[in-house]
């Protein structure tokens, strides 16, 4: 675990105890998304180069590669210790897969969408739908500040994800899980 957020990869304390279920589900699990403008943290540009930063793009390698990478680095926080967003979805996504022996898509259509009647909800929208998605928003990449628009898909890139989703990193992400309004 790193003594300090501002400090090296190398300047690490071990972890107090081992992470939980219950550090999992609480997203308490010591590593998440640092809250502060990009690369301005040894960690984040780690995570960064390992491609397993947040943002708006998803990660380009598969489930297991990405937590071989994840596991590769050095925890922030200690187990248990603080509530850090984004990493956690991606770990119980794995979880959920590996547990099931199935894809996290499948599993949350059969055992939360179909059961509430979300019958427009998950991963994929089919192209007949883009237009019900709503444009999003991002951080300007070179300032970090400023926010730009980023037009609408015309086209099955949110109708075919790159990869298996599996939490907040695969494509889309959690936070462009399309619902339905209806």
């Amino acid at each position: 675990m790193l003594t300090r957020l501002d400090r090296p990869l190398d300047d690490t304390v071990p972890a107090r105890r081992s992470i939980t279920l219950r550090d999992l589900l609480t997203f308490r699990l010591g590593i998440g998304a640092v809250l502060a403008p990009p690369g301005r943290y040894p960690i984040q540009r780690a995570l960064a180069d390992a491609g397993l930063a947040p943002g708006a793009e998803p990660p380009v390698v598969g489930p297991q590669e990405w937590l071989r990478r994840l596991g590769n680095l050095p925890l922030i926080r200690q187990p248990g210790e603080a509530w850090m967003y984004h990493t956690g979805s991606d770990v119980l996504g794995r979880l959920i897969e590996r547990v099931t022996g199935g894809s996290l898509a499948d599993f949350l259509r059969r055992r939360v969408f179909e059961p509430l009647g979300m019958r427009d909800t998950g991963f994929q929208v089919q192209d007949a739908q883009l237009r019900r998605l709503p444009t999003s928003y991002r951080a300007d990449p070179e300032t970090g500040h400023s926010w730009c628009t980023t037009t609408r898909p015309t086209a099955s890139g949110a109708a075919r994800p790159r990869s298996n989703p599996a939490g907040a990193g695969w494509s889309p992400r959690w936070t462009t899980i399309w619902r339905s309004a209806g």
